[in-house]
């Protein structure tokens, strides 16, 4: 058995150039001897011809197979490179003068705030005094229900950067020290002695959550739509169905009759025979017309109401997207950063190289916090120190251990930590 159309055309071929090299001969005999010779030529060369495509398409998977794995090598080695990279920057990142680093655009210039021993010693002495309380709010005079206990750092995916900032307060000279964690503490934003959010627009907030809600009620909706669009789909598929059975099985009757009228009409027929066939035919017309309104009718309720399904689904995706288009404006236009002079500016406006949208979680690291919270507290910063506790992050190349800190993220950091850096 050949399926494959070219493997069939190029047996033909092959046949019919075999064939064409066949002499017939006189005598029955020498006919029979030569139509074996040629049937068991034709044999071997469909066989071979076979053979020759099997081979063919075994070669074809095998190149396929080849290029996929070739493809698997290339992306395991861009994938090795580029976790090399970031290995290479975090770690040239850890040196002290490059801590907490950024490019301020107006006042072109690149500020930083070193890691000193100071910092280093305030960052081990904020450890060891969480892991003595066993809770991370141990500032607090009571524990939250254990909502911050040390061993939820250690679970799966637990682990936190830490930051802590050494600095003196404007007024008295009193040093002081901070500490900050990155993003949220287990769904938390404000924790009892640790520096407060940047952004002033958080989940928790009273203005966030009413505008949550609206979303959430356009998607809970939404949902309620397009469940009702998939059943009227289902209805109009199934109706749809069981009419066009019948509309296609009139239609090859009507065909059937047209040829019947056809053979009659070429055999010759008298007037009222022809009339009577053309009498027919109008009657077979019109009972498919007939069958073809029907069905139509038959799935117009189910059409229309998924159109306005379909269209209102397409009002509520839009809504939807403009309410969290405005909620996600009026939450980065709540990062407000000042810098060390007190200049107070949108965290969109400070993001340097400019950009239309910042990374999601610009601002929410230790650093942004730790700057924002010492300005807010008339604190002048004179080191930082970062470090990671909790369960180690492989993905984000973080390990817990003592001595071992961290410089501020550079995709999301560096941009804005030049205009919190610059006094002028």
């Amino acid at each position: 058995r050949i399926a494959s159309p070219r493997m069939r055309v190029a047996v033909d071929a092959v046949l019919r150039r075999a064939a064409a090299r066949t002499s017939p001969t006189s005598t029955s005999t020498s006919s029979t001897t030569t139509t074996r010779a040629a049937s068991a030529s034709r044999r071997a060369t469909v066989g071979a011809v076979v053979a020759s495509s099997s081979a063919s398409a075994s070669d074809d998977a095998a190149r396929v197979s080849s290029r996929a794995a070739s493809a698997a090598r290339k992306h395991a080695r861009a994938a090795d490179a580029h976790a090399k990279d970031i290995r290479r920057v975090i770690d040239l990142d850890r040196a002290p003068e490059r801590a907490c680093v950024g490019y301020c655009a107006r006042c072109a210039t690149t500020h930083a705030l070193t890691r000193t021993p100071a910092a280093e010693r305030a960052a081990r002495e904020v450890l060891s005094a969480v892991t003595r309380a066993g809770r991370l709010d141990f500032d607090a005079p009571v524990d939250e229900g254990g909502l911050f206990n040390l061993e939820r750092v250690y679970a799966r995916d637990g682990g936190k950067m830490i930051g802590v900032l050494v600095g003196v307060e404007r007024s008295s000279g009193t040093a002081r020290t901070l500490k900050a964690f990155s993003g949220q503490l287990f769904g938390t934003w404000r924790v009892h002695g640790w520096a407060p959010p940047v952004g002033a627009l958080t989940h928790d907030t009273e203005r966030y959550r009413i505008e949550h809600a609206k979303i959430k009620g356009l998607s809970d909706e939404l949902a309620r739509v397009e469940a009702r669009e998939n059943a009227l789909r289902e209805e109009v598929r199934d109706k749809a169905a069981a009419s066009d059975d019948m509309v296609a099985r009139c239609a090859a009757h009507v065909k059937e009759e047209r040829e019947r009228r056809r053979a009659l009409r070429a055999i010759g027929v008298d007037l009222e025979a022809l009339e009577t066939l053309e009498d027919e035919s109008r009657a077979s017309k019109r009972e498919l017309a007939e069958l073809k309104r029907a069905r139509d009718a038959t799935v117009a309720p189910a059409l229309a109401a998924l159109a306005e399904c379909q269209t209102r689904a397409r009002e509520l995706k839009s809504q939807r997207k403009a309410l969290s288009r405005a909620l996600q404006d009026e939450i980065w236009d709540s990062y407000r950063l000042p810098n060390l002079a007190g200049d107070m500016k949108p965290l969109r406006e400070v993001f340097y190289p400019p950009i239309d949208a910042p990374p999601c979680g610009c601002g929410d690291c230790a650093a942004p916090k730790l700057l924002a919270y010492a300005r807010a507290l008339d604190i002048v910063p004179h080191s930082i120190a970062e470090f990671w506790i909790g369960a180690e992050s492989p993905r984000e190349f973080r390990v817990a251990g003592p001595d071992v800190y961290y410089g501020a993220c550079r995709d999301k950091c560096h941009p804005i930590l030049g205009h919190l850096l610059c006094d002028g």
